[in-house]
């Protein structure tokens, strides 16, 4: 598993983590048995992994300045942040670290300057 980041405990009871360098999630069974899922663009970077409210884990590829959306089985929704505000917005994109999920259900990155993706869920 190449260079773990951002471990969480799913609600299956496996480990999540984010495969940094391979641009990927894995899943680790409590037997031990590793299952790693391909992220869509595979140099985005993923850092950190949460579980939300709805049984998922959602994770943060900062690279491409995006959050996601895993299912146990693999099935991954990708939401782009928008971009910084200011004078030039393209000039600094946002840069999700580590994922949060709010008690209102609003997914977001306390790290980045976009601090809101999705309000109610996806």
């Amino acid at each position: 598993m190449p260079r773990p980041s951002g471990l969480a405990v799913g609600p299956d009871g496996a480990l999540w983590c984010a495969e940094i360098g391979a641009g990927g999630i894995a899943r680790v069974a409590s037997g031990g048995e590793v299952t790693e899922f391909a992220l869509p663009d595979p140099a985005c970077r993923p850092h950190a992994v949460t579980v939300g409210p709805d049984g998922a884990c959602w994770f943060t590829a900062w690279a491409t300045g995006r959050i996601g959306r895993i299912t146990e089985e693999g099935q991954v929704t990708e939401y782009a942040l928008p971009p910084a505000p200011g004078p030039s917005p393209t000039a600094w994109r946002s840069a999700p670290t580590v994922p949060c999920i709010r008690p209102w259900n609003t997914a977001g990155s306390p790290g980045s300057r976009s601090r809101e993706a999705s309000r109610d869920g996806p």
